[in-house]
Formats: C-alpha cells, sequence, structure tokens
C-alpha cells in the first residue's frame, strides 16, 4: 500500500492573477502535476531551505548577534549614530531605516570616511546582513544617481551635527 502511494500523481491547482508591468491577466490557474510522495518532514524542511531567502535571512539573524565593529565603539561614533537615529537614518543598532541600496552603501562610504574605516563595505555588509561587493556595488550605483547628491548632503549635515536645510 506505501509503495502504491509513492507512485501515484497528485494534481495541485493554484488560482489567482499574475500582474505584469501594465499587464494583468486575471482568474489564471496553474496547474502542476507531482509524482510520489513529495512532501518533507518537519525536521527535513529547516535542513532543506535553499536559495538566496533562506541565505539572507541567515545573514540578518547572523547580523544581529554579532557584536558590534570596535570602529563603532568610539565616542565619535555614538555621537554619530545619535545624531543619525534623531534623522531617522538609522535605528539604535546601527541598522538602517528605509533606506534603498543605493543610500545604503552611500552611507557605509560616508560612515567608514568619517570613522576611519578600511574596510567600509566587509564591515557594513556584515553589520547589515548584506553581501559586502553587493553594498559597493549599490554605492557605485548611488554615485551614478541624481538623487544621491541630496541624499548625501543630508546625511553630512546630520553627521556633522547641523538641521538639515538649515543651521543648527
Amino acid at each position: 500500500m506505501e509503495n502504491n502511494k509513492q507512485n501515484q500523481t497528485e494534481v495541485k491547482n493554484f488560482y489567482g492573477g499574475i500582474y505584469f508591468d501594465r499587464c494583468q491577466l486575471t482568474d489564471v490557474t496553474f496547474q502542476t502535476l507531482v509524482q510520489g510522495d513529495m512532501r518533507m518532514r518537519p525536521d527535513e524542511e529547516k535542513e532543506g531551505e535553499k536559495g538566496e531567502e533562506a541565505e539572507a535571512v541567515k545573514e540578518e539573524a547572523s547580523a544581529a548577534s554579532a557584536p558590534l565593529p570596535e570602529a563603532l565603539c568610539t565616542p565619535l561614533a555614538e555621537a554619530l549614530l545619535a545624531r543619525l537615529v534623531g534623522a531617522g537614518l538609522l535605528d539604535e543598532g546601527w541598522q538602517p531605516l528605509s533606506l534603498t541600496g543605493a543610500e545604503k552603501g552611500v552611507l557605509a562610504s560616508l560612515l567608514a570616511g568619517r570613522l576611519n574605516i578600511d574596510t567600509p563595505w566587509q564591515t557594513f555588509g556584515r553589520l547589515w546582513g548584506v553581501k559586502p561587493e553587493t553594498l559597493r556595488s549599490a554605492c557605485n550605483k548611488g554615485m551614478e544617481q541624481r538623487r544621491t547628491g541630496a541624499f548625501m548632503r543630508r546625511v553630512v549635515e546630520v553627521m556633522e551635527g547641523e538641521a538639515p536645510g538649515g543651521n543648527a
């Protein structure tokens, strides 16, 4: 009986809509055919997680539990953190708040310059759960964007203790 169950074909239907850029398909049905018993036991599911989502979750978890780099534990770093938290750019744990990848890269570069950090991509990549090369590429991409100049001015004003758009 068990062997017969493994050879059965199971039909799964998924109902919903698909949305593309300026195109919508409604009432679409996808059908998959699964032969045999493809279910995993709960302990296998944890071991079997694959892909970038699982890797990103692992990186974020390790970033949250990792100790702060020495360069971020100085009085200057703590003063910068307080200003950046007040401006809504970082939280108290040095984590970016609602920043794009390009903005994160630029912020990492500016912080590294201010705090004399020789390895900004590794330092902030580890801290933020982002691959160092991704962070570096995002910074380079950000430097090509027109709006980056305004973001950089805002960050510099905050780091220097000035109110953005005015004098303190």
